[in-house]
């Protein structure tokens, strides 16, 4: 089977890509061997891994997951943080005004400071993923 082909930016042409040649890349992500992004989780796949890791039915792991985004929204929205020792820390880290420049008129603008969540790993997280 011959490669797929690269569009002109470098990267691959996805309608050149069967889907065996593209498990294939994946697997060899998995192993460190090429540097293609494998497929994001959503959310119902995440929700099915839950449930089968923690014995739960799909609406018990879908509820448990609810109810964790929104104690961590409510949590950063109040300004504190959420530390899961060995997982990591979500919070909320202030970002101070700035200039920018319009990338289309070359004109500087003021971007107001602004609020965003952040997420920092702990360490049992990093070495569970070298």
């Amino acid at each position: 089977m011959p490669p797929p082909a690269l569009l002109p930016s470098g990267t691959l042409n996805p309608s050149t890509i069967d889907a065996h040649s593209l498990e294939d890349r994946r697997n060899q992500a998995a192993q460190g061997k090429t540097c293609i992004k494998t497929q994001e989780m959503n959310k119902n796949e995440f929700v099915t891994a839950i449930a089968e890791k923690s014995g739960l039915t799909k609406k018990d792991a879908e509820a448990a997951l609810n109810a964790c985004t929104a104690v961590v929204t409510d949590v950063l929205k109040a300004g504190d943080s959420v530390q899961l020792i060995g997982f990591g820390t979500f919070e909320v880290r202030e970002r101070a005004a700035r200039q920018g420049r319009n990338p289309h008129t070359g004109e500087t603008i003021e971007i107001a400071a602004a609020k965003a969540p952040a997420f920092k790993p702990g360490k049992a997280l990093k070495d569970a993923i070298q």
